[in-house]
């Protein structure tokens, strides 16, 4: 598994597909987490299929030292952490178009960075393939939904204090923070619970 920070702040469209390009052309499959603005994203690539395996993800929550680390930036369980999956694996390889690739012969990075930092460009894009920020209600393949899927399948769904602390904890951010909460509230809706979200 191979990790990537970059960000979209400070840079162009044109910068951050060619970021996305020149992963999806080494990986086949590439998820992406990202902060309350998309600014920072992370992305997390692997030439096979990545699984998750929820009770392990579990397992390793309960971990005082990841608990209180997670705690400290906020984060109140492990559904908010998951949270911050915006884009799965197929959702990915939609946002790849034809063009150029960033290669050690051919480092245009290097040079569109700059140029987008001292235009005050800022790179959007990425807000369409997020189900969160775009208010879909029905479940997808976001890590979130397919927690929420693993919990009711072990019979054990998210009960509403988890609903609302992963709302609240998305409300309290900066950003697109508003627009996730509401998708969240809406699913939590879907599981019978009322989370009222201030506009």
């Amino acid at each position: 598994v191979f990790s990537l920070w970059f960000h979209a702040y400070e840079q162009s469209d044109e910068a951050t597909r060619l970021v996305v390009r020149t992963l999806g052309s080494v990986f086949s499959h590439v998820m992406l987490f990202g902060d309350d603005d998309l600014g920072n994203l992370i992305a997390v690539a692997s030439m096979e299929r990545m699984e998750p395996d929820f009770e392990a993800m579990e397992d390793r929550y309960r971990e005082p030292e990841i608990r209180e680390n997670l705690a400290r930036l906020g984060i109140p369980n492990l559904a908010a952490f998951l949270s911050h999956h915006r884009v799965s694996q197929d959702r990915f390889s939609e946002m790849i178009d034809p063009g150029e690739l960033n290669r050690l012969g051919s480092e245009r990075l290097e040079y569109w960075g700059p140029r987008s930092f001292f235009l005050s460009e800022n790179s959007f894009f990425i807000e369409d393939f997020d189900p969160l920020v775009q208010g879909v209600t029905e479940k997808t393949d976001i890590l979130f939904d397919r927690y929420r899927a693993y919990r009711e399948a072990v019979g054990q769904p998210l009960t509403f204090r988890e609903f609302q602390a992963v709302a609240r904890y998305a409300q309290s951010m900066g950003g697109y923070g508003p627009k996730v909460a509401k998708s969240i509230a809406a699913r939590a809706r879907r599981a019978g619970f009322t989370i009222r979200i201030s506009d």
